[in-house]
This record gives structure tokens, sequence and C-alpha cells, in this order.
């Protein structure tokens, strides 16, 4: 990951125009705008209206509010720390929707048994420090605002505190491992703090992002 504020000026006003080049109606004076809005150094709420999300494949409308300024340290400290007490006899494996995910060949008892079988390797992988991924292609120019060279995607990042959905979507059922499913139960019990981390990619914003009441109009 690279940040903007370490590249010199024609370099950064050369992002700039990569950016625009990607997202041709925002504008310079809307990005820069959207730069200086989450240049966050307390706390601070972003609503997101009318995002429709790549999961749906865009068939899900639904209104976001994040916590733009949540520390990820924070979060991985105090995750850590219920992980660490974590007895994985308290997990309910029926506390899970798998009619939402594909099970391939097996049942929902047997995926159940797998899943339980699967408790313990699940929690010791997410007890394990977390690797950091670094990419050239991540260009940040903030905690909240990231552009991937390779996606083209511009994005903000923020804890998810609330989503109201104002159109259902229309969800694909992906295979899922039972091991996965483990993780996901597990991260539930603990109310894991950066499961919910959240990423918005500008294009699948109908509407605009609002910063602590000031409004961007991204469509």
């Amino acid at each position: 990951m690279r940040n903007f504020q370490d590249f010199n000026k024609n370099e950064q006003n050369s992002m700039l125009n990569v950016v625009l080049a990607a997202y041709p109606n925002l504008g310079l004076n809307n990005l820069k705008i959207l730069i200086k809005l989450t240049e966050v150094n307390k706390s601070q709420f972003a609503h997101i209206a009318d995002y429709q999300s790549d999961k749906s494949n865009g068939t899900e409308t639904a209104s976001h509010l994040i916590n733009v300024a949540a520390s990820y340290a924070n979060m991985v400290t105090k995750d850590t720390i219920s992980l660490n007490n974590f007895d994985v006899k308290t997990v309910d494996v029926n506390d899970f929707n798998y009619l939402t995910i594909d099970m391939g060949d097996l049942t929902i008892e047997q995926f159940k048994a797998a899943v339980s079988e699967n408790l313990t390797v699940a929690l010791i992988e997410m007890q394990a420090p977390k690797a950091h991924k670094n990419t050239d292609a991540t260009i940040a120019f903030n905690k909240v605002l990231f552009f991937n060279t390779n996606t083209n995607n511009l994005s903000i990042k923020g804890q998810s505190v609330n989503k109201t959905v104002s159109v259902q979507g229309d969800f694909k059922i992906v295979k899922s491992a039972p091991k996965t499913i483990a993780k996901k139960l597990i991260e539930k019990m603990i109310n894991s703090r950066t499961a919910s981390l959240r990423t918005f990619n500008l294009p699948n914003i109908m509407s605009r992002v609002s910063i602590n009441g000031v409004k961007l109009e991204i469509a």
C-alpha cells in the first residue's frame, strides 16, 4: 500500500488524474472534497445513500451508516482478547441460515456436524496473527479513502453501524466450507469488530455520501 501524502506534488497530481480518468463524472473539485471529508481524526460517521452491493449483483439497494474513524488496531486488539478467551463449546451450530449457502453433497445435518468438527481449527486460525496484505496497487488517500490501480475502484472503508434496505436483493447462493461457517459463528458470538469492517465502492453508490452533515452527490 502506498500513501498519497508521501507522493510529491507532481505524483499527487498524476494520481488524481488517474482517479478522474476512471471517474470522469466525479470532477476534480468533488474528488478533493471527498479526500478532505474522509481525513478524519476523531469520532465521525458517514451515511452512504442508495448503495447497490456487488454480492447482490446490484439488485439490492440499501443505505449504510458507517463509523469512518474506527481504529483498526484497536479492533484487532479487542477481537484478539475475545478470541483468546473463547470456548468453542458455547457455539450453537444451529444459529445460521444454511439455506443461504451451497453445501455441496451434504445434508444440512451432515454440514452442521462438519461445522462442529471444524470449530477448534477455525478458532486456532482466527487466533493467529493476521497477515497484513501489502500491495503497491492500493493508494491510500487517508485511513478511509482508497484507490486500487488494478481494479480502478475508489472505495470508502469503515465499520458498519446500521444498514437500511430499501430494495430487497437477489443474492447468489455460493459454496461455503464448514470451517468458513464455523468462523462466521465465532465472529458472531464474540461480536467481532473487524468482521464489521466494510468497503464501499463509489460506482455502486447511486446517490450521495454524507460525512458529519456535509453531503457530496456521487451520482
